[in-house]
């Protein structure tokens, strides 16, 4: 029997037992769920759309290549998104009602380039417009209005964040700070941005209006604190940092207060994602050396 069937019929009150002699699960939490248990190399999961009944993440298949997997956490089954790919595909992003997917694929040594898939038209796009072929691309991150896809992009010694059509076309700047800008995601409103930024000598969170203007530092820190991911609602910002030394998840508001640190153990916990239900994280952890997918609630 798969574990997510085991737990539908047996209860919350057994998780406790399935995790019992693994060191420091996560801080201040009992519902934590085990997603998958193969062990292996994950990353970047993301929520296809507001039903939350599935998820795309990326697993390492073999030493040079990364693959885009879905897990149906409704009939806990997994697939390959392109079973016959041997490229690498890595950060997926979709809109929030499922209708856009965009990720990055390898085209090259150290060359990348942006996928676009808008799943009503049937259009895709490959965007390799960047300065050397999109070397620098990371992060792309859909528009709440599907109309246009924000990405991270190197230019110049320093990397910015741009957006770009559906059709791979019309590429504009949106920020020119110093050093390396990452990492956009967006209120559901369109209005805000929320990333990191390197601008001042070390990564910490910032919140700004689209348009550049009304920009606010979050996070006033030494170490770094990457990979920001707003929450449905727009209330709170989960994202990695090292400040107590090692990689764990933390969830802060979009006001700068309120720190709270989600995570804890002697091993990485990373690429924390947001459930469209606002209330719980799947995060990448890593449990006695191995890699796997976890569902843990956020306290209140």
């Amino acid at each position: 029997m798969s574990f997510l069937n085991w737990f539908n019929r047996h209860g919350a009150f057994f998780v406790a037992l399935l995790f019992v002699g693994v060191p420091a699960v996560f801080a201040g939490d009992t519902t934590t769920i085990r997603l998958t248990d193969d062990g292996r190399l994950k990353r970047d999961p993301v929520f296809t759309d507001a039903s939350g009944e599935s998820l795309v993440y990326v697993v390492q298949e073999n030493p040079i290549q990364l693959r885009l997997m879905k897990l149906n956490l409704k009939s806990d089954t997994e697939e390959p998104i392109h079973k016959d790919e041997t490229r690498s595909e890595f950060e997926p992003a979709y809109s929030a009602d499922g209708r856009v997917l965009s990720f990055v694929q390898n085209i090259g040594n150290l060359r990348w380039q942006l996928a676009i898939v808008d799943f009503k038209t049937g259009k895709r796009a490959f965007a390799n417009v960047g300065p050397g072929g999109f070397s620098g691309l990371r992060s792309p991150a859909v528009f709440p209005d599907a109309s246009r896809v924000w990405f991270s992009q190197a230019n110049g010694g320093r990397q910015h964040l741009y957006s770009i059509d559906l059709d791979g076309k019309n590429v504009k700047q949106m920020t020119d700070f110093e050093g390396v800008t990452n990492w956009p995601s967006f209120t559901a409103d369109g209005k805000r941005v929320v990333f990191s930024s390197s601008r001042e000598g070390n990564y910490d969170i910032y919140v700004m209006n689209v348009d550049g203007t009304g920009l606010k530092k979050l996070t006033e820190n030494p170490r770094q604190d990457i990979r920001p991911c707003l929450s449905p609602d727009g209330s709170q910002i989960a994202f990695t940092s090292s400040r107590d030394g090692n990689y764990e998840v933390y969830v802060i508001g979009t006001d700068g207060n309120e720190v709270t640190r989600i995570t804890e153990s002697s091993e990485r916990d990373d690429y924390p994602a947001w459930h469209p239900d606002g209330k719980r994280l799947v995060t990448v952890s890593e449990r006695k050396g191995r890699f796997d997918l976890y569902l843990l609630t956020v306290p209140e």
